[in-house]
């Protein structure tokens, strides 16, 4: 095929459905139309073309050298589960639903987390949480949310390991596991809850926002700084007192 038309063809991205028929890496299979059916030659074409980005319609199981690649979908029912032998060092998972370890830094963005992950490093944007993940290294979480109902928390495992982790702008609960000295958490509330986990034997955690007060099932073995925020008891108990001042002086 004319390269000019073949790369039209793909519009941006190389498209991969496992339920294909077809597996080689020759115009027009990769195309919305023709999806192929194997990593391996939907990064072949990508790279043929200039592309980083591969559209995946199908649950897989990645084993593969997908490094600096942007993994994209739209449904929360495709589950991209990685395998340890993958490498995903600076690798998008932008809409997928995901599992595995992540020996990274990878990146996960715009996706619900059903599925625990086994380990990770790296960064997390824009997620509902269901689950929880554990770390392997330094982990922060960009405006993400609990999926869980009521008094549910997703789970942040830090399994042990001195890490240094974020979690900005988050609603709803979350759990910390496995801290140990030296690890710490930074996490800014929009309106949440923090439970810290009797596993945890040290480390130091600081809360900022809103939220209610912290659960601690580990006995103050974890310091908590508490400094810049605001809980909803304490909200309460102000709300209390000033109103009927503030009705009797009216």
């Amino acid at each position: 095929a004319d390269p000019t038309t073949a790369a039209s063809g793909y519009q941006g991205q190389v498209y991969l459905d496992p339920n294909s028929a077809f597996s080689d890496s020759t115009y027009p299979t990769g195309t919305s139309v023709q999806p192929v059916n194997n990593i391996q030659s939907a990064k072949t074409i990508a790279m043929a073309y200039g592309l980083k980005t591969i559209y995946i319609l199908g649950s897989i199981t990645l084993i593969e050298d997908v490094s600096g690649f942007i993994l994209r979908g739209d449904d929360s029912g495709v589950l991209i589960t990685v395998h340890n032998d993958a490498n995903v060092f600076n690798t998008v998972f932008d809409g997928l639903n995901v599992t595995g370890y992540f020996d990274g830094p990878a990146r996960i963005r715009n996706a619900t987390i059903n599925e625990i992950i086994d380990g990770f490093v790296g960064e997390i944007d824009d997620c509902h949480i269901n689950t929880g993940l554990t770390c392997i290294g330094d982990v922060n979480l960009h405006s993400c949310s609990s999926g869980l109902p009521w008094q549910g928390a997703p789970y942040l495992d830090m399994n042990g390991g001195v890490h240094a982790c974020q979690a900005r702008n988050y609603n709803g609960s979350i759990e910390v596991r496995g801290m140990v000295a030296g690890s710490t958490l930074s996490i800014d509330f929009v309106a949440g809850r923090l439970v810290v986990h009797s596993s945890c034997t040290g480390g130091s955690i600081k809360i900022r926002g809103v939220g209610e007060p912290p659960v601690d099932n580990a006995g103050g073995a974890v310091t908590l700084d508490q400094d810049g925020f605001l809980s909803t008891t304490l909200a309460d108990d102000t709300a209390n007192k000033v109103i009927p001042q503030i009705w009797a002086a009216s």
